[in-house]
């Protein structure tokens, strides 16, 4: 084999600088790469784990709360039905929503519970609709709702929803006062 001469060396050191360089760029590269990988699963694990202490709070809060809650209201049937009927008329005519259609299901009988059931159709701003559910809906009145289904309506921001509202009670057969 012959011996390279002054120029082929220095091409021969040139293209080896050139491959290292290369090789050296493609590694940094990869390691960006798995660098960046490495942030979005740290950053992945501290939103799970927010997440994870704002559900602990959250569940602390609500133990907090239902322990405080009033019993349920000592109703008959009829007066249970009469009141939830009331509250949502009166709700929905402050909240601005027309009540297009109303009735009474059976509830279901394996319910832990005693209730009445309301179905509704109603149409209103969608603002409005969504201050209705949060009066008609809170721990203290004993209400639920159990289905709901939303479309939209003729004229923009408006709502058609349908959904069934449960009252509990606790029976009692003597007339309330």
């Amino acid at each position: 084999m012959r011996h390279l001469s002054h120029s082929e060396k220095k091409l021969l050191g040139l293209l080896l600088t050139a491959i290292f360089l290369a090789a050296n760029l493609a590694g940094v590269r990869i390691w960006l790469d798995l660098m960046t990988k490495q942030n979005q699963a740290i950053s992945q694990a501290k939103a799970a784990i927010e997440e994870g202490k704002s559900w602990i709070l959250a569940a602390e809060t609500l133990s907090d709360k239902l322990t405080t809650l009033p019993p349920l209201p000592q109703l008959n049937e009829s007066q249970a039905s009469s009141s939830l009927l009331r509250e949502v008329r009166s709700s929905a005519a402050s909240h601005g929503l027309n009540i297009l259609e109303e009735s009474r299901p059976p509830p279901p009988p394996d319910l832990p519970e005693k209730a009445v059931s309301l179905r509704l159709k109603i149409t209103g701003e969608f603002a409005s609709f969504v201050r209705f559910l949060f009066d008609i809906q809170h721990p203290t009145a004993w209400r639920s709702i159990n289905t709901i289904t939303t479309k939209a309506d003729a004229s923009p921001q408006n709502v058609l929803a349908e959904l069934e509202i449960r009252q509990y009670f606790k029976q009692t057969d003597a007339p309330n006062p």
